[in-house]
């Protein structure tokens, strides 16, 4: 590698049309790369890691002339290519990054689509229940357990020193004095409580739609 970008014409090889000198070139995969109108000749130039910035160089096919020479990335530009039908240039640097020129006015499709679409919301469980803004979530079973303790404490203490009356009379089922009646029963009331499917993004899946 001698650092140079030649043009060749190829019924005269042996000598080339256009040299261009000075290009750094540190990887033998360095791509090159032609306009839709064929007026251009594109390449990247290399650098090493903390030394610069890898290029994007354009020379002009009709007289040599340099005609764009731009920055890319802090590494060496590799991958090169013009896509005739996006009027798109897509440039592959070695840090693995890509990077898409682009006209606005000229451009269609391909990265144009990716500019135009908003961004997907990230929705939090908490906000769909419009009634929940933080906190401990308990279900039933949970609570139901804390008034059958709270039934069987009030009823040990009431035991001995206030007499029951119709109105004032505590109820305490089977559960209260048994744990695994009451383990059960969580299980139980558990199995029931089902979390509601989320609102559906995007396209429509399964069968439902957003």
């Amino acid at each position: 590698m001698d650092d140079t970008f030649k043009m060749w014409d190829i019924r005269k090889l042996n000598e080339a049309v256009f040299a261009w000198h000075d290009l750094v070139n540190l990887s033998p995969r360095t791509a090159t790369t032609i306009s839709p109108n064929e007026k251009m000749l594109l390449t990247g130039t290399s650098v090493r890691q903390g030394f610069g910035h890898g290029f994007l160089v354009g020379f002009s096919t009709m007289n040599g002339e340099k005609m764009v020479e731009t920055a890319i990335s802090k590494s060496s530009v590799v991958a090169l290519t013009w896509h005739h039908q996006l009027n798109q240039i897509f440039i592959g640097s070695s840090d693995g990054k890509i990077t898409v020129l682009y006209d606005p006015e000229i451009s269609q499709n391909g990265i144009m689509r990716s500019i135009t679409r908003q961004e997907k919301r990230r929705v939090l469980e908490s906000a769909h229940s419009g009634l929940y803004s933080g906190g401990t979530v308990y279900n039933h079973s949970e609570l139901e357990d804390e008034m059958l303790r709270s039934r069987e404490e009030k009823a040990k203490n009431g035991s001995q020193n206030h007499k029951q009356t119709e109105s004032d009379s505590i109820f305490i089922p089977p559960e209260a004095y048994d744990p695994m009646r009451r383990r059960e029963r969580k299980l139980r009331e558990a199995k029931k409580v089902i979390k509601p499917e989320l609102p559906l993004q995007g396209p429509a899946k399964g069968g439902r739609t957003p």
